[in-house]
């Protein structure tokens, strides 16, 4: 008995064979228990074989849903931010146009103001366009892609760039962008009269605090005497500060012992 079972169990495929016995009445009893055994196994074999097949089934149909819904999701953001850019193309060639077509030099002041900001915008976009993402985005590159285009229409000024890499939400990215939009327009508008040369320094750093600074300064003409960013500021500060306050920020704006600085201070993840 034991060398036959051990010929049964030591073959799967022979699982719940019956052992056939001509003997005593105790070896029967055995044999007949053995070969109960042995079926009630193949049955359970069986049994899992088939629930395992239906499962595998059952996940292979739901990866393949889930890989095409993945496909189309991609398909239909890609073009999402394919047309958020052809807009943004449009507005700014609109915004072209009206500058060209403007009476007044008021006018086209305002018009190109109104311009800039958008283009801010506009490259938060084409920077996420380009990287593939959706929520994230690299603060310093974006810096770069505002400030660079706007210091190059100005042959009077230079720009140096100290810039961490940092990166945040779009959520914070994006009045982070227009912040320094205004900060960058001011100094173009203000800090260097009559075509007088300088340079504007733009530094983006953390903290040991788990914050981070965006400093914007230059070593223009410097603020007027007794200026006070609660009581003076115009129309692009104020903005600053309204943004600034989405982002729980905090704007600081000082003169320093040459030119302007503009300081924002802003909360950041650690990790």
């Amino acid at each position: 008995i034991r060398d036959k079972a051990r010929q049964i169990c030591g073959d799967e495929e022979r699982l719940g064979e019956l052992i056939s016995l001509p003997f005593g009445r105790e070896l029967g009893e055995m044999a007949e228990a053995f070969n109960l055994m042995s079926v009630a196994l193949r049955k359970e074999r069986d049994e899992l074989e088939t629930r395992i097949k239906a499962r595998t089934e059952e996940l292979a149909e739901r990866t393949d849903q889930m890989q095409k819904s993945l496909k189309e999701n991609q398909g239909l953001l890609s073009e999402l931010q394919h047309r958020a850019k052809n807009s943004f193309n449009m507005i700014s060639s609109m915004i072209g146009m009206a500058v060209s077509n403007a009476t007044s030099s008021e006018t086209r002041k305002v018009v190109e103001y109104l311009g800039v900001r958008v283009k801010s915008v506009s490259e938060l976009y084409d920077l996420l366009y380009s990287k593939g993402s959706v929520t994230e985005v690299r603060l310093d590159d974006y810096c770069t892609r505002i400030a660079g285009p706007m210091i190059a229409l100005n042959g009077n000024i230079t720009l140096e760039m100290e810039l961490e890499s940092l990166t945040l939400s779009v959520k914070e990215a994006a009045p982070i962008g227009l912040i320094l939009t205004e900060l960058v327009t001011n100094v173009v508008k203000y800090a260097f009269p009559g075509g007088k040369s300088g340079t504007v320094t733009i530094g983006l750093k953390r903290t040991a605090d788990g914050k981070a600074l965006l400093e914007v300064s230059d070593d223009g003409i410097g603020l007027p005497a007794g200026f006070d960013l609660s009581a003076d500021a115009g129309m692009g500060l104020n903005l600053i500060q309204g943004l600034a306050g989405q982002i729980g920020g905090v704007f600081r704006m000082d003169k320093g012992v040459v030119g302007t600085r503009g300081t924002l201070e802003f909360g950041i993840d650690k990790k």
